[in-house]
């Protein structure tokens, strides 16, 4: 089979397999999610899920092009009519004083290149381990409005709220400090309706969950 032809059958693989994902359900997308990217997800949305498991295994179909191109171009280098003539000359000073001469300071170089690297490598693993030991980075705090205090019409945390808008149905994981939709946090439900219709929202009366009750 020639090259063409083998490229040709991967990207009819690949087209085949992100079809497939339109008719799988939440649960089979969560678990190819999990197996593409090796780790599992907590959201929910079809649309978000495979567009995230499209597009990484787009990048890697690309990925795989360019590594292919890039090593046949490293073997016609290896071949080519300037790197033989090198070869050729190498291999016919060999024999002579000036040849091994040539060679025994290709070796000292060589000899004191390999001391450069073992000294590189441990002040690279000294600098690794030093970064080990730093702060870790915050995590990116919730988009919209932090509140001060949690809402009493609020569900337990853990909870899926969902809400079915113009035939799509989308759906919103209760936090502890905030709201997930489609993998990224939310301070607000408010903002996340305003972003689902496109116009400014109540965010408790768009998921259903009533007015504040009087204090």
């Amino acid at each position: 089979m020639s090259k063409k032809t083998k490229k040709n059958q991967r990207l009819e693989d690949l087209a085949a397999t992100i079809a497939e994902m339109e008719t799988m359900t939440v649960n089979q997308l969560q678990l190819r999610y999990a197996e593409v990217f090796g780790e599992t997800t907590s959201g929910r949305s079809k649309g978000y899920l495979k567009k995230k498991i499209a597009k990484h295994l787009r990048e890697q179909f690309n990925a795989g092009g360019k590594a292919a191109t890039k090593g046949k171009a490293k073997g016609k280098a290896k071949t080519s009519p300037k790197a033989k003539t090198k070869q050729a000359k190498a291999a016919g000073g060999r024999g002579s004083k000036k040849g091994k001469a040539k060679a025994a300071t290709a070796a000292k170089k060589a000899r004191g290149g390999k001391k450069a690297a073992t000294t590189s490598g441990r002040n690279a693993k000294g600098k690794a381990k030093a970064e080990s030991g730093k702060t870790p980075t915050a995590k990116p705090k919730p988009k919209g409005r932090a509140r001060s205090d949690r809402d009493p019409r609020l569900p337990a945390p853990g909870t899926v709220l969902t809400r079915d808008y113009r035939g799509t149905t989308y759906e919103v994981k209760v936090l502890e400090d905030g709201f997930e939709y489609e993998g990224e946090l939310y301070a607000s439900l408010s903002k996340i309706a305003t972003q689902i219709t496109g116009t400014s929202w109540n965010g408790f009366l768009f998921w259903g969950l009533g007015k504040r009750s009087a204090e």
